[in-house]
């Protein structure tokens, strides 16, 4: 792309803001609209926030394409928790969010082997299918425990009278503020300081991450 670092690693920035601002929203969305209308919307969205991002070479039309994919994915996690702890019994619900999160974590580690072997554009084209596939399988999943919380009120400043799960969220805001911030600059900084290139640079953040 032939851009400054910094303005690279600005992509990150632009997907993470509006994927944790965007979170909060869909959670009270799924009070009056299904949960697997908001997913196929999501997943359609985020095919095309990674399309848009896989045939651009601007790095300003990326940053939109990442915002566009940021939205998009907020929804997930929010949503899959409100319908994994809606279908699955107390026994099981704790091993069934376990292995979710697990999946997650498997992917971006995938994510970082692939970036270390492919170039950049083709990083795109795995979520580009993924979403597309996604949107289509949707259509045909069973309706259980996807449809309107319509029973559920939701209240975020209740939350925060919480003082227990207030400290918890605390907590919870500044490891993600410290472990996003050096993950967002600690390739431009091997790079710039050291002049690894991609693939031992990739190596290193797996380490970092694991």
């Amino acid at each position: 792309l032939n851009v400054n670092p910094g303005d690279v690693a600005g992509v990150v920035t632009y997907y993470m803001i509006p994927y944790g601002l965007c979170a909060l929203g869909f959670v009270p969305l799924a009070c009056f609209i299904s949960v697997k209308r908001l997913l196929i919307f999501s997943s359609a969205l985020f095919a095309l926030g990674s399309w848009i991002c896989l045939w651009s070479d601007s790095i300003y039309v990326i940053m939109a394409g990442r915002i566009i994919s940021g939205i998009a994915a907020a929804a997930v996690t929010p949503l899959a928790i409100m319908t994994l702890g809606k279908i699955f019994d107390k026994q099981v619900r704790g091993r069934v969010l376990g292995i979710f999160f697990s999946s997650a974590f498997l992917g971006s580690i995938f994510g970082l082997l692939c970036s270390a072997i492919a170039p950049w554009h083709w990083l795109f084209i795995v979520p580009t299918i993924l979403g597309l596939v996604l949107t289509v399988a949707l259509f045909f999943c069973p309706n259980e425990g996807m449809g309107a919380h319509q029973s559920t009120k939701i209240n975020y400043f209740d939350a925060f009278r919480l003082q227990g799960l207030r400290k918890i969220l605390i907590l919870i805001f500044f490891m993600s503020l410290f472990f996003h911030g050096v993950v967002k600059w600690y390739g431009v900084f091997l790079d710039k300081v050291y002049g690894l290139n991609q693939f031992t640079i990739s190596v290193l953040i797996i380490i970092t991450a694991v």
